[in-house]
C-alpha cells in the first residue's frame, strides 16, 4: 500500500525478514527438514545450511539493566513465591 522505496514498506520488509530467520532457526530442531527448506529461499547471504548458522542475537543489548539482572530477577521470584502462596 506504500511506495517501492518508502520508509513503511522497508521497515516492514526488514522486519519481516528478521521474523523469518529467526523462527527458521528456532524451528530447526523440531522441524529439521522444513527449516532447511525454507532457510534455502530466504534472501541474501544466509549459510549452506540452517544448522551451521550462527546465533548473532545478543540479550544485554535488548535491555542491560533487566535482562540479566540477578536483583530484578530474585525479586521476581520472591513476588512469584507470595503470589502462589494466595492463589493456593
Amino acid at each position: 500500500t506504500t511506495k517501492t522505496n518508502s520508509l513503511a514498506r522497508r521497515s516492514a520488509q526488514t522486519a519481516m525478514y528478521k521474523i523469518a530467520h529467526a523462527m527458521t532457526r528456532w524451528l530447526a530442531p523440531i522441524l529439521s527438514f522444513t527449516a532447511e527448506e525454507i532457510w534455502e529461499y530466504l534472501p541474501g547471504a544466509v549459510g549452506q545450511s540452517v544448522f551451521l548458522a550462527k546465533w548473532e542475537h545478543d540479550l544485554n543489548r535488548l535491555s542491560p539493566t533487566v535482562a540479566l539482572n540477578h536483583d530484578f530477577w530474585q525479586q521476581m521470584i520472591e513476588i512469584r513465591a507470595c503470589i502462589n502462596k494466595a492463589l493456593e
